[in-house]
């Protein structure tokens, strides 16, 4: 009850203090004491002022001066955020307080960690404005994302402003590193962005290129505003010279990008010992319409020299239109380039729509080089509807024409494709029926050498097919019925042109048109006993000309596929086409798809612990084997932590091996190690010809990839340590034990520096290498390697991460 009468006292003392300067704040505690002008409260001691909430061990009030102060394990918090502090004073005249020493954390939206911040003298500037309100100030800023208590990496600023949730505005910044005792950066001005922006300090990208030589890159970025961002770039390179440049991504009610990249570099070429401005500007632009239709521009200009393509003068232009309704769907883009340096233009327009069931598919190109006067565009029009529910219409013009020096006209061509496709929606009598025309046109009229020469084709004028119902014999379905028949007929004029080369000196060429017709079936069956999938298969194709030629073939396919007590597979296969009579066409001669082959497979396997499979097969028609193959996969832990491969083969009638490819795969959470190596396990010490065979016995080839990973993330232990935090390495390297030649393919290493992640890639093809430091917080790309469906490393996957674009500006 006495600390209650205390409060009291208290409160109503303060509140007539606060009433007389009309100044809304409380002021609360558990204890009283009184010390001569001053009362001081205790325990949970509180002041609240405005949206602030500050809470203090000892809380004092001055009578005579107005001021409140606060001492020991002060908290200040405002609109969710939380401020530790030492000392804070209130001055209830002007309604100013100052805070020392302040420690917080802000969590960004862009940001992925915390924000620490540390204010050394702040004070809250007089509510003279709506701005002035919510803005801090002060003397001595420390701002870091390093949550220890010794940041490794730190900016400190001489004079702040502090907008909440917005800005943080520092003047006289410098950068520290916990490795250096001075300030590795200085700028006068600099802001920090704690709202729904972007926050990003960057680090100079260091490296050596043949081109470029030994390079320290730099970019200062800025931020207007959530719509306007960019940087500036300051590049050092002691063979190219010095770049700048700087980017800029806009928002004038529509998104927008500019960049350009200038440096005076010695031109490489001895014809052109001279210093030359080089430079890249990009523009992109995007304009909408509506919710439905916008517009893409893209300007690009290059005159630079490249790594390692070599000089580029280059300039080209895309304009893309989208649009989209539903399902409705319009895409057209235009393309020009002009390569100065080869005296080459192209150009292209593509398009594609669908409305409906309809589709269009446009594509256009041209290209002319000066020299040698070659021209050369090509139209491809590709149109499908929809002529009511069951009927299709397709037509496909390609229109092209080439002229060369050794022409004085164009070669121009019209290939012409159209069918009529009609698909029944209650399917009783047959599955399909199509119309199908094909025309060729030679527009120039043979004036050019191409056509007098070579100008060969086949023409259908017009070539109906229908398809047939699937016909399921004695049965109500294919797995119930004996067999089915799947079947076609066709009927048309087909016309074809054949060219022979030069007959005693003189081109020879044939056009030949006829009537065809031709009737197809494939009966097939398929059954499933519990150990096997047997599968029959027989094709009799008929083609007959109004000529009285005709010719058949018929194809035998049979196949079993069998699994026997868990683990042996076997597997037969067996083809046999026999083509008989005779075509008035080259391009149908029967002869041509005779064949007459069978292939055999065979294997051991135990769950997923290992399998063995050999394969043989022969060519019936020449009587000539395949070679056999062999294939050995172990597991031996059944997990794909470690697998074996092995494969090889051999030739029935040589009796020598093919190389022995072998391998090992070695996976450890997230590490990886292959290696693979080839070796003729053959002892045929001496070649045919007599000359000794220097492989014979020998290991070949050798590669290996190791991807690996030291030390677990810091997220996973209890504090972060350098040596024992993570490190990444990637090393691929071969070896060729002929010529003993070891050969480093690339390096990469990645190195977790608690805030800050390292990566660091030489490329010894490229005679460069380059380290790129990334503030995990502000934010990071992803470290991470990927595969192919085959399980292939793809070290290209690994480079889009460290990817050249990180250093090089201007490819």
């Amino acid at each position: 009850m006495r600390g209650g009468a205390k409060l009291l006292v208290l409160g109503a003392l303060f509140c007539a203090l606060a009433a007389a300067e009309q100044v809304p704040v409380s002021i609360k505690g558990d204890s009283l004491t009184y010390q001569d002008d001053r009362i001081i409260a205790s325990g949970n001691a509180r002041l609240i002022y405005n949206d602030f909430e500050i809470t203090a061990a000892h809380i004092a009030i001055d009578t005579q001066t107005n001021q409140v102060e606060g001492f020991g394990q002060v908290v200040v918090a405002q609109a969710g955020n939380l401020a530790e502090a030492e000392y804070f004073l209130y001055d209830i005249n002007d309604e100013r307080i100052q805070i020392s020493d302040v420690n917080t954390a802000l969590t960004p939206d862009f940001s992925a960690s915390r924000v620490f911040v540390n204010f050394y003298r702040g004070r809250n500037y007089a509510p003279t404005g709506a701005l002035a309100a919510d803005r801090w100030g002060g003397h001595g800023i420390r701002l870091t994302t390093c949550d220890l208590a010794d940041p490794h990496c730190w900016v400190a600023a001489k004079e702040f402003l502090y907008y909440p949730d917005d800005r943080i505005v520092a003047y006289h910044l410098t950068a520290h590193f916990w490795f250096s005792p001075l300030p590795v950066f200085y700028t006068p001005y600099y802001v920090f962005y704690t709202g729904a922006r972007r926050i990003v300090f960057t680090f100079p990208k260091i490296g050596s290129n043949t081109v470029e030589g030994q390079f320290i890159k730099t970019e200062t970025l800025y931020f207007i505003d959530e719509l306007n961002e960019g940087g500036v770039y300051w590049d050092m390179m002691s063979i190219k010279g010095n770049g700048a440049g700087f980017w800029h991504r806009y928002n004038l009610g529509e998104p927008g990008y500019f960049s350009f990249y200038r440096v005076d570099e010695q031109d490489t070429r001895p014809e052109l010992a001279e210093t030359r401005k080089s430079y890249a500007v990009r523009w992109q632009q995007k304009i909408s319409f509506s919710a439905y239709s916008s517009v893409s521009l893209e300007h690009n200009y290059r005159k630079m020299y490249l790594l390692p393509q070599g000089y580029d003068d280059t300039m080209s232009d895309r304009l893309n239109y989208q649009y989209q309704n539903g399902a409705e769907r319009l895409g057209a883009e235009y393309s020009f380039r002009e390569d100065y340096q080869s005296q080459r233009e192209t150009q292209g327009f593509q398009s594609t729509s669908v409305l409906g069931a309809n589709t269009n598919r446009t594509s256009w190109q041209k290209e002319f080089r000066q020299d040698g006067g070659y021209r050369y565009e090509a139209l491809n029009i590709d149109d499908s509807y929809n002529l009511g529910q069951e009927w299709r219409y397709h037509i496909n013009p390609v229109y092209y024409r080439t002229k060369t020096q050794d022409d004085e006209n164009y070669e121009q061509r019209l290939d012409l494709a159209a069918d009529l496709q009609l698909t029944p929606v209650e399917k009783k009598y047959f599955e399909n029926l199509k119309i199908e025309a094909k025309y060729y046109y030679d527009l120039d009229g043979d004036t050019v050498t191409t056509d007098a020469n070579s100008a060969e084709f086949v023409e259908k004028a017009p070539e109906v097919t229908l398809r047939a119902l699937r016909f399921d014999a004695l049965g109500a379905d294919e797995a119930s019925a004996w067999f089915s028949v799947d079947s076609s007929y066709t009927y048309g004029f087909i016309r074809e042109s054949r060219y022979f080369g030069l007959i005693s000196g003189v081109p020879r060429r044939r056009f030949f048109e006829t009537a065809k017709y031709t009737a197809n079936y494939n009966f097939y069956k398929t059954f499933r006993p519990s150990w096997a999938a047997i599968t029959l298969v027989k094709s009799y194709n008929q083609a007959g000309y109004d000529t009285g030629d005709q010719h058949y073939q018929i194809s035998d396919r049979p196949y079993i596929n069998t699994d026997w007590w868990g683990f042996f597979r076997n597997k037969l296969e067996y083809e046999h086409t026999q083509g008989e009579g005779g075509s008035p066409f080259f391009y149908d001669d029967p002869a041509q798809y005779r064949t007459n082959r069978g292939r055999h497979t065979a294997g051991l396997y135990y769950r997923n612990f290992y399998e063995f499979t050999a394969a043989a097969g022969k060519d019936f028609e020449t009587n000539i084997y395949d070679d056999d193959l062999y294939n050995l996969r172990i597991d031996p832990l059944g997990n794909g932590e470690i697998k074996f491969n092995f494969s090889t083969g051999q030739s029935r009638y040589t009796y020598l091996y093919r190389d022995l490819v072998g391998g090992v795969q070695v996976n450890k959470g997230r590490s990886a190690y292959r290696f693979n190596y080839t070796k003729d396990i053959n002892h045929n010490y001496w070649l045919e010809d007599g000359e000794p065979n220097q492989y014979a016995g020998k290991l070949k080839t050798a590669s290996s990839e190791l991807d690996f990973y030291l030390g677990r993330p810091y997220e996973q232990m209890d504090s972060w340590n350098f040596w024992l935090s993570e490190w990444h390495f990637l090393i691929k390297n071969t070896y060729d034990f002929n010529t003993q030649y070891y050969n480093l393919n690339a390096f990469a290493l990645g190195k977790d520096l608690h805030c800050w992640y390292m990566r660091y890639n030489f490329t010894p093809a490229r005679k460069e290498w380059y380290v790129v430091f990334t503030l995990k917080a502000f934010p990071a790309q992803d470290f991470k390697l990927s595969g192919n469906e085959d399980n292939e490393f793809n070290f290209d996957a690994f480079s889009d991460t460290l990817k050249a674009t990180d250093v090089r500006r201007y490819e």
